[in-house]
């Protein structure tokens, strides 16, 4: 029997694929900026706001009779991080179902088919393209703090509008994310014989053949969370609901593949996740079935909740007065801290283009952290932190030819350093390279920062001395207070990297000084993102 498929065709379902993946990571930036916003306390050994426990009753959700100010804003914080690290799972998500699809004309390893960069890079001076509804009165598109403002803007981002008409035929624009996923979900399984399995990979394509991620179990450790964690699909889950049932449990990242009719049910399975956790959820809790069934009682109280209810919940204690931000304080170093950010968000959006068109593409999941770090980096230091594109082509240099490197103090020759600086190796000002927060996101050879010792024969983590684009150690430029993790060896485990990357640079380059200029204004003032304290373990 034929599917009436309601003006949807295989094309129209991977673009609007695309369309997903622009819409989840276009909200994580408005999310992080207004969670970092807040004044929670920031952890030692991260140097940021981490998730924390607040007064809870036995079924843990909050007990607001008991909070005092610091437990308001932590709970404020825990929400809204939360909902951003929802999203991240859904950019996930989306980014597996498009390349599921993904047809044989577009199988270019050179060519992301999933892609974050460039034009696909989140842009807030309008809604996205595929959204038509009018924000409500007096709320404004920005990236903010956690206002009145950015409250309502949330709230709207995530409630349910009913589409007018049939809510599955296909449109170029939307009342709403939900109203969105509702008609994709449909197009998607009208189109599914066309759609999959795509590229003449026979019935039952592998995961790795359809470069499918699932890096979500790692993420949970370095969020310090239990949020990611695993998602339990009942019997009542549809058409193929014994498949479902005989898995028992999905990863929190679905990875659609196998034979067609598998690969479908996994497909609808995330579909669904996405709108019942968050956009289009409305108010109440999340269906049981999509809730973790492990974890402490607040981050489980937390995910019972979609998105929509607990900015709903955001909106009253803002209008109360019961979040307090940080306190702002107004700083020359500004500039360069926004520069790091928008250089490190860039950075982290080639590296997602490089993690989704790969079989082995992963992404060190302290970039995501680091971000966390220069946004609170800028809004410490008197900014409105700024999460744009910009094209990070000048900092390709293979050959060396330019001496691009990671830090300050680190240029081998003179007049290398930023802005020309330097009258002979190892005093320019500065890193060259392109800023970026951690492993696995540099541009090019040479420009990794610090060192998190990996399983490379090569010696990548080294910094300042690894092989290619996207081997790099950890970020660039290095904070004063970073130090090696302790994945790194025996001798150089919680001790300063720059010190180290000094000391590589008196062994490999002829002249180089044997003493250490002080760490510049920049250094000084980036947050780490490998601590003595985070390091030795406490």
């Amino acid at each position: 029997m034929s599917i009436d498929p309601k003006g949807w065709t295989p094309d129209r379902v991977r673009q609007h694929l695309q369309n997903a993946v622009y819409l989840e990571m276009w909200t994580i930036p408005l999310y992080l900026t207004a969670a970092y916003s807040i004044a929670a306390p920031v952890s030692p050994s991260t140097s940021r706001p981490g998730f924390a426990p607040v007064p809870s009753k036995p079924d843990g959700s909050p007990d607001f009779g008991r909070f005092d100010q610091q437990d308001y804003n932590q709970y404020a914080f825990n929400s809204v991080l939360s909902v951003a690290i929802q999203e991240m799972l859904h950019v996930e998500l989306a980014a597996n179902l498009r390349n599921a699809v993904r047809p044989r004309k577009d199988v270019d390893p050179s060519r992301p088919w999933v892609r974050f960069s460039g034009d696909q890079a989140p842009s807030y001076d309008s809604l996205p393209p595929c959204l038509k509804a009018p924000l409500p009165p007096g709320v404004e598109l920005k990236l903010g703090p956690m206002d009145l403002n950015q409250a309502r803007l949330f709230q709207w981002i995530e409630e349910e509008r009913d589409e007018p008409g049939d809510p599955r035929e296909y449109r170029q624009q939307y009342i709403s994310i939900g109203a969105f996923y509702t008609s994709l979900q449909y197009g998607a399984e009208a189109c599914w014989p066309e759609l999959y399995p795509p590229h003449g990979l026979g019935p039952a394509p592998t995961a790795d053949e359809l470069l499918q991620k699932d890096d979500w179990a790692a993420a949970a450790k370095a969020f310090e969370s239990g949020f990611l964690r695993y998602f339990f699909f009942g019997p009542d889950m549809g058409t193929h609901a014994n498949v479902v049932a005989a898995a028992d449990r999905y990863p929190f990242s679905i990875q659609i593949y196998g034979a067609p009719g598998d690969a479908l049910v996994r497909a609808e399975a995330a579909l669904t996740a996405i709108k019942v956790q968050g956009e289009g959820a409305g108010s109440g809790e999340v269906p049981p079935k999509f809730v973790p069934s492990s974890g402490n009682p607040i981050e489980i109280a937390l995910d019972r909740i979609s998105h929509w209810q607990r900015f709903t919940e955001i909106v009253a204690l803002v209008r109360d007065g019961r979040i307090q931000l940080i306190d702002e304080r107004p700083d020359p170093i500004l500039e360069d801290l926004q520069q790091a950010l928008y250089e490190s968000f860039s950075s982290f959006l080639v590296g997602l283009d490089r993690m989704f068109a790969t079989p082995q593409g992963s992404l060190d999941d302290d970039a995501m952290e680091g971000l966390g770090n220069r946004t609170l980096d800028v809004w410490q230091h008197g900014g409105t932190p700024e999460y744009r594109w910009s094209d990070p082509g000048s900092a390709y240099d293979p050959t060396h030819a330019r001496d691009l490197h990671a830090c300050q103090g680190l240029n081998m020759c003179a007049g290398k350093g930023a802005n020309d600086t330097g009258t002979q190796p190892g005093d320019g000002d500065c890193a060259t390279a392109w800023f970026h927060t951690c492993g696995g996101t540099n541009m090019c050879a040479g420009q990794g920062g610090c060192g998190y010792a990996g399983n490379d024969p090569q010696g990548d983590w080294q910094p300042n001395f690894n092989s290619a684009l996207g081997n790099g150690g950890c970020g660039a430029p290095i904070p004063q207070a970073q130090v090696f993790s302790s994945s790194a060896p025996a001798n150089l485990r919680c001790q300063d990297v720059w010190a180290y990357a000094r000391q590589l640079m008196r062994e490999k380059v002829p002249g180089f000084p044997t003493d250490d200029p002080p760490a510049n204004a920049l250094r000084k003032v980036l947050s780490p993102t490998s601590t003595k304290a985070r390091c030795q373990g406490s």
